[in-house]
């Protein structure tokens, strides 16, 4: 018997060339979108309130500020044009409820534009209202991203609705 010594085997395959894949596309970014601008009342009969939300909001939206419903509820009787009403809900003379009930029945689509500040003190008549009232309640003291983020969402609604009923005449 011969002893095999094996060595080993070498193949050498000559190259191939391949193509490079193109690389894939990268998506594009979609430019982050500009939220709407919109029109906010604020009532409030709290000077420091009223300054604070005029200061916050006013950097992405027109804010006019009122110190009483009354003032307020005349103002729009001239000018009902405004995407959200920020209306605090207890306020001498005419409250937060006065004017959502008022609205209701002479402007209802404002009404249901109205969010209310609250200081969370409830007497028997609050606690009725936010029972029939679906309209969002923020508590004193909000948080202002939240609020910002509330205005945001209400004003894109109102303007896409006002634009769904611009093409709808």
């Amino acid at each position: 018997m011969r002893n095999c010594h094996s060595k080993p085997l070498r193949v050498q395959l000559p190259g191939h060339e391949v193509e490079a894949a193109p690389p894939a596309p990268v998506p594009s970014r979609p430019e982050p979108r500009t939220p709407a601008r919109g029109r906010v009342m604020v009532i409030d009969d709290e000077v420091v309130i009223r300054r604070t939300l005029e200061r916050l909001l006013g950097k992405e939206h027109e804010v006019v500020l009122y110190a009483t419903g009354q003032e307020a509820l005349d103002h729009l009787e001239q000018d009902p044009e405004f995407d959200v009403i920020v209306c605090d809900l207890m306020m001498p003379g005419l409250t937060g409820m006065d004017m959502y009930d008022t609205l209701g029945q002479r402007q209802p689509d404002l009404a249901s534009r109205m969010i209310f500040l609250t200081g969370g003190a409830f007497d028997e008549r609050a606690r009725h209202f936010f029972g029939r009232v679906d309209n969002i309640k923020l508590d004193k003291p909000f948080d202002i991203k939240g609020l910002r983020s509330v205005i945001r969402q209400q004003v894109s609604v109102v303007r896409a609705d006002g634009a769904e009923r611009g093409r709808s005449s």
